[in-house]
């Protein structure tokens, strides 16, 4: 997969639900519509040998929110992006959050 941008990240993310809305780093007191994808801009990765760098991964901190306690997107996600590691899913105010980190390589 080609290095995307934030902006086709974001589209991406969008493409896994009919329906999902995405933000970027949204700012506090921000209406939010569910379900949704929360991203930010998070940590690299970068792969060296012989004292150099051969590659780069822009990261991203991922965290998708729904009212659906059997939501099958975590599957999708991690089946859509290569570099793609999950976190503790966990529930707060009767909303179902899945946090993931993705490098687009």
């Amino acid at each position: 997969m080609a290095i995307l941008s934030r902006v086709d990240f974001g589209r991406a993310l969008r493409e896994l639900e009919e329906g999902s809305h995405t933000y970027f780093q949204p700012p506090g007191g921000q209406k939010i519509q569910y379900p949704c994808f929360i991203y930010s801009r998070d940590t690299g990765h970068t792969n060296r040998a012989d004292n150099m760098r051969y590659s780069y991964a822009p990261g991203y901190s991922v965290l998708y929110i729904t009212t659906d306690p059997d939501t099958t997107i975590p599957a999708k996600v991690m089946d859509r992006f290569t570099y793609c590691s999950d976190g503790k899913p966990y529930v707060k105010d009767r909303l179902y959050h899945y946090p993931f980190t993705i490098y687009l390589k």
